[in-house]
């Protein structure tokens, strides 16, 4: 299978299973951008990504984190930002810094969030 002639070629180790595959990677964002280049549009719309620590193990909470490769390259390629910025979806609060000896607020510091959909 090309896949795994591609896993084997970079040296990952990984289980094959029935619709998965166990993939120990060093550098997540590396390895999505190496998938990049095997796979068409299609398929990287379909294929899916969970990224977890082995050694902690597969938590149910982290289900949230499954997103197509596709997803996972406009993520490594700075697209939430983007899009919170074409949008206006942004938040600028100001904190005040508050001197306790003189009990006077002192300055302020600018924070800026962006906001989901």
């Amino acid at each position: 299978m090309p896949f795994e002639n591609y896993l084997n070629e970079k040296n990952y180790a990984f289980e094959k299973h029935n619709n998965y595959y166990l993939i120990d990677v060093p550098d997540f964002q590396v390895y999505i951008n190496e998938l990049n280049a095997l796979f068409n549009s299609l398929e990287k719309r379909d294929i899916k990504i969970l990224p977890f620590d082995k050694a902690s193990g597969l938590q149910f909470n982290q289900v949230h984190a499954l997103r197509s490769l596709k997803q996972w390259t406009l993520y490594f390629n700075g697209e939430p930002l983007r899009q919170i910025i074409k949008e206006r979806r942004i938040k600028v609060l100001f904190q005040p810094i508050y001197d306790f000896k003189t009990n006077t607020i002192i300055g302020h510091e600018g924070l800026i969030r962006g906001l989901d959909n």
